[in-house]
C-alpha cells in the first residue's frame, strides 16, 4: 500500500539511492520466501511490490486451521514484518534511523483455483505483469520527463535504451521465482 510514496521517502532521506534498489529487491525476495515457509508454498514469485505464493490444497487446509481470515492477516503481517526489518537494517548500515512514517504496509488477497494449471497461470500472468511494470518503474525513477511515463511499453524500453538505462537489473527486469 502506498509503494511509490514509500520509495520516494526512502530515497529522499538517503536510505536508498536513486533508481532501482537491490536492497528493495532483496527485501521482497526475503518476504516471498518467508511467506512460502509460513504457508508451505511450493512456488513463489515477486517483482516490484508484488508477492504471489502457491500453496497446495493439502497444506492449505492445515495452515492456521484453514481459516481464510487468518491466512490473510498472517500473510500481510509476515510480509510487512520481514520487509520492514530488512529496510531498517539497510538504514542502520548507513547509520540512519527510519522515521516512524517510513514503513511498508502490505495488503493480501487469497485466491482458490480448481486446478494446478489455473494456479500456475497466475504466476505466468505475474511474470507478464513484471514485463510491463519494470520499464514503467525504471522510467519513474529516472530523470525522464513526465510525458515519457505515458509511453507504451515498447516506447519506454526504447527510451531506456537510448539513455543507456538497459539492461535492467535481474530482479527489477524479470522478478524472482522460488520453488520448493
Amino acid at each position: 500500500c502506498g509503494w511509490g510514496t514509500l520509495m520516494r521517502r526512502l530515497k529522499e532521506r538517503g536510505v536508498l539511492d536513486q533508481g532501482f534498489s537491490e536492497q528493495i529487491g532483496e527485501a521482497m525476495m526475503a518476504s516471498c520466501c518467508a511467506l512460502m515457509n509460513e504457508f508451505g508454498a511450493v512456488l513463489g514469485q515477486t517483482h516490484s511490490d508484488e508477492l504471489t505464493v502457491l500453496v497446495p490444497p493439502t497444506k492449505g487446509a492445515r495452515a492456521h486451521g484453514g481459516s481464510m481470515q487468518k491466512w490473510i492477516s498472517t500473510a500481510a503481517s509476515v510480509a510487512t514484518n520481514v520487509f520492514n526489518r530488512r529496510i531498517a537494517a539497510v538504514a542502520a548500515e548507513r547509520n540512519m534511523v527510519l522515521d516512524k512514517v517510513i514503513v511498508a504496509h502490505f495488503d493480501c488477497r487469497v485466491g482458490v483455483f480448481e486446478t494446478a494449471a489455473e494456479a500456475q497461470a497466475l504466476i505466468l500472468w505475474r511474470a507478464s505483469d513484471c514485463a510491463v511494470n519494470a520499464p514503467s518503474d525504471a522510467i519513474k525513477w529516472s530523470d525522464a520527463a513526465m510525458k515519457v511515463r505515458e509511453f507504451n511499453t515498447i516506447e519506454k524500453l526504447a527510451y531506456l535504451q537510448s539513455h543507456e538505462l538497459l539492461p535492467l537489473r535481474r530482479h527489477h527486469g524479470y522478478g524472482s521465482l522460488f520453488a520448493e
